[in-house]
């Protein structure tokens, strides 16, 4: 990507620019990321990468104002993805990242899992996503953005037709917002993938697997689907089997961590339609 403006060097004048102190790390990052594009076709697109969790050295984890100078400096023909999983990132730097969002025209992949965006932040972006037609792939795991702000995401499927992928696994979901979801899912044609594991439910009737089970028996274009740690039980996986015989594109259906006892995988595996979705999941997990 010959003559294409230095990341690195476009983080450092935003910084002066605005009277910022520049974050060695995230320098470090921009350099390895030219470093890489150098090297790269420019219609394939970089990366770029600034995890605050690395395994060896401790580093200083991206902050809100540090994410105002990376929002600009990243906002360009060839970055096509940002990682900032495991940093300090909250609603403020969610506003930043969600005009970001605005503005792109490359932008295709953004993970903040493991930051501390809350519901306004998820609302901020959510709002950002009605507009945008680049993204295609969301991870917000482990940001507690509740029920108000997931309620905001699964309002945003029904504009967005660009989002594939959405995981808010572990972001204190509640049943609300799973009903939201399966409601919205009916009709979305774009998503292919959405993660909703680990949400917070309290009532024993299993009304979030019903409806998520009534989905599958209209949507015809996800092929993933995480429900782990949903406290279910045979009942909902006897409603799942039921909707599957109807479903004719998942091909993986993730149920780790519930209560489904023999009887319930019997049923699940002894099912026409959903006998090569067990073998496949089953496969999934054991590789």
């Amino acid at each position: 990507m010959a003559g294409l403006p230095s990341l690195e060097e476009s983080y450092s004048t935003i910084c002066s620019e605005m009277g910022l102190l520049r974050n060695p790390y995230i320098m470090e990052k921009l350099r390895l990321t030219d470093k890489d594009a150098a090297q790269t076709s420019s219609d394939v697109g970089v990366t770029v990468k600034i995890p605050g969790n690395t395994p060896i050295v401790p580093v200083p984890r991206v902050t809100d104002s540090d994410i105002v100078a990376v929002a600009q400096a990243v906002n360009n023909t060839f970055v096509t993805g940002l990682d900032l999983r495991f940093n300090q990132l909250t609603d403020l730097g969610a506003q930043h990242l969600a005009n970001l969002l605005k503005e792109t025209v490359a932008l295709r992949y953004l993970n903040l899992m493991c930051n501390d965006i809350g519901p306004q932040g998820a609302e901020m972006i959510a709002k950002a996503l009605h507009r945008n037609d680049t993204l295609k792939r969301l991870q917000l795991t482990g940001n507690k953005i509740g029920n108000i702000g997931a309620m905001s995401l699964a309002s945003m499927l029904q504009i967005n037709n660009c989002l594939e992928d959405l995981d808010v696994s572990d972001c204190d979901v509640d049943t609300q917002s799973l009903v939201a979801f399966a409601t919205v899912l009916t009709w979305n044609k774009s998503l292919r993938i959405i993660n909703l594991n680990r949400p917070l439910l309290f009532s024993q009737q299993e009304e979030t697997t019903v409806h998520m089970a009534q989905m599958l028996k209209m949507n015809q274009h996800l092929i993933e689907l995480h429900l782990g740690k949903h406290d279910m039980k045979d009942f909902g996986v006897e409603r799942l089997s039921e909707a599957l015989t109807f479903n004719f594109t998942l091909r993986y259906l993730d149920l780790r961590c519930n209560k489904i006892t023999r009887d319930g995988a019997n049923v699940f595996q002894n099912t026409s339609r959903t006998t090569d979705l067990w073998k496949y999941w089953t496969w999934l997990q054991t590789e």
